[in-house]
């Protein structure tokens, strides 16, 4: 882990993912040592392996009421042989309040050899279900965005902002809907973290606009033209028509 960290662009977020012995193993480590990794990932683990030494293990240490700030992934095929090791693991974690976030997947159509690649896939998005910004969230406005990526930070540790694009979606979203107040705080927000950019000041600019504020319009198309000039933005034209417009409106 160390080398990769050093060789390679990562984030310190962590998974582990295994696939039958290695799906034992990444249960294993979980309870080990939950530290260690953040989210684990197990596709049909070979947990009757050793008369059930990782069942007992798990057993032994719920038993000391662990607490576990993680999360894990488990899946299982049309694979008889595995049903009865992980029925007892799962009652165990549903028996017991350890704080573990965790699903078991059950795949029919899938054989030992075939569940990893969906496991992969459906396991990642289970790990990270809280990433994507929620619609109805956007919707609340600029204090439920900013609560939403700064819980985002606290459970994968990685830093990061929302795109500006984004931002000015979820702005006309607003306008389209009449909550022009919201639309209004997000494109400001938008300003905030992009000054640089001409066309969040055009936004900024349809917000006003839209409310009938047309000094305030007309000083964010002007802000938005004199930016878009300096850059040669491909859409100085339309920021200069929405400019000629509010002021013939004016």
């Amino acid at each position: 882990m160390a080398f990769v960290n050093k060789a390679y662009r990562t984030h310190d977020f962590n998974i582990l993912f295994g696939h039958s012995y290695g799906g034992m193993f990444s249960v294993y480590t979980l309870f080990t040592n939950p530290d260690l990794f953040d989210a684990h990932i197990a596709a049909s683990p070979s947990l009757m392996y050793g008369d059930e030494f990782v069942v007992q293990k798990v057993e032994e240490i719920l038993a000391n009421e662990t607490k576990l700030n993680n999360q894990i992934y488990l899946s299982i095929g049309d694979e008889p042989n595995y049903y009865d090791s992980l029925d007892k693991l799962t009652a165990l974690l549903t028996k017991n309040d350890s704080g573990l976030t965790w699903t078991l997947e059950k795949y029919a159509d899938e054989d030992h050899g075939s569940i990893p690649f969906r496991t992969i896939a459906d396991g990642l998005e289970f790990v990270y279900a809280d990433w994507q910004l929620p619609n109805e969230t956007a919707m609340k406005g600029v204090e439920a965005i900013q609560e939403h990526y700064q819980n985002r930070l606290n459970k994968y540790g990685i830093v990061s902002q929302i795109t500006e694009a984004t931002l000015n979606a979820i702005g006309y979203q607003l306008l389209q809907s009449d909550n022009d107040e919201k639309a209004i705080e997000i494109f400001k927000y938008n300003v905030e973290l992009y000054p640089k950019s001409a066309n969040v000041y055009d936004s900024l600019g349809d917000g006003y606009d839209k409310i009938g504020n047309l000094k305030k319009a007309i000083k964010n198309y002007q802000k938005a033209v004199s930016i878009a000039e300096l850059i040669n933005d491909a859409n100085l034209q339309a920021f200069k028509d929405n400019l000629e417009r509010a002021k013939a409106t004016k």
